[in-house]
């Protein structure tokens, strides 16, 4: 199957999942919409009016160009819109898209912070992870994860160097940070130009690799993440098959899920409660409850007017 992959050489989701409110929120790359849908797979509304552009406004106006990845709180989105180099924010009960950094155009030269968020040039976010009010960005075009707050935006860790290095936060090198989760202070980095599980520690304010592919029959490259912080588990998925693996982060060994394949070799994967779901274009979704183990598969249901049903 061939992979997406974009200038930087790194291969990503065509869509993206997360679970808000009761609610699952997909990002589709190729059509430059959001969709809301319940757990059984019934759309309920589009955000983006689904023509490639840079535009703040209500859920048919508002416009996005590639978004990826999506981290969720009760009251918004947030969306990391790859193509405009943005990161957005999306009212889910007012259907309203602001821009909450970023202008709509790569940054060739860069600053290292700015207390003005929306007049800082981004490069090709990838994927966001939320904590509180702080907002972590896996920045693949300059090779970094960064920091967006109420207030600023800045680097976090790396130095944009394309390396897999282990240092302190500055002097860390990434080759394609893809994914990023975030507990406690530790960020978990999908690097998928390194095949490996990463560690940004912001309290030790180091960086670390926690898992490296082999080379061979157990190679991979992550290309989304989920974290089971109380049972000690990351998932992820990746390009070299349909397998959802997890890492013990107390062992440090890598498991394969039973029973639970990826729609496809580059899925979206989210958990929320007991439940893991993973996604690819096609509305291919699959959900397993990690208690029973079952699994199921849902396919979106696009209904006429859905969004009067909400």
């Amino acid at each position: 199957m061939k992979q997406e992959h974009l200038a930087h050489d790194a291969p990503i989701p065509a869509v993206r999942i997360v679970a808000g409110r009761g609610r699952l929120y997909l990002s589709d790359r190729r059509a430059h919409k959001i969709i809301e849908m319940t757990h059984a797979g019934r759309v309920l509304r589009y955000f983006g009016c689904g023509h490639p552009g840079l535009m703040d406004g209500d859920s048919a106006s508002a416009a996005f160009r590639q978004p990826g990845g999506l981290a969720a709180d009760d009251e918004r989105l947030y969306i990391a819109d790859i193509a405009n180099h943005a990161i957005r924010s999306l009212h889910l009960a007012s259907g309203r898209v602001t821009t909450l950094a970023g202008y709509g155009a790569a940054a060739g030269v860069r600053e290292f912070y700015s207390q003005m968020p929306q007049a800082m040039g981004l490069h090709t976010p990838l994927d966001v992870a939320r904590d509180g009010e702080t907002i972590y960005i896996a920045m693949a075009g300059w090779r970094q994860i960064w920091v967006l707050t109420k207030t600023a935006i800045g680097r976090c860790a790396g130095c944009g160097r394309a390396e897999r290095i282990d240092a302190d936060l500055l002097e860390a090198a990434f080759i394609a940070p893809v994914a990023v989760a975030v507990h406690e202070y530790c960020l978990y980095v999908a690097d998928s130009g390194a095949a490996a599980l990463r560690l940004v520690d912001l309290n030790l304010r180091r960086v670390t690799t926690l898992a490296r592919a082999a080379s061979g029959k157990g190679y991979w490259q992550p290309v989304d993440l989920a974290l089971d912080a109380p049972s000690g588990r990351l998932y992820f998925t990746s390009t070299e098959d349909a397998v959802v693996r997890w890492l013990d982060l107390k062992s440090g060994r890598i498991h394969v899920l039973p029973a639970m394949l990826a729609p496809s070799l580059a899925s979206s994967l989210s958990l929320t409660g007991d439940t893991l779901w993973t996604a690819s274009r096609g509305g291919h979704l699959i959900c397993r409850n990690m208690q029973t183990g079952h699994c199921a598969t849902i396919q979106l249901h696009d209904e006429q007017n859905a969004g009067d049903q909400v």
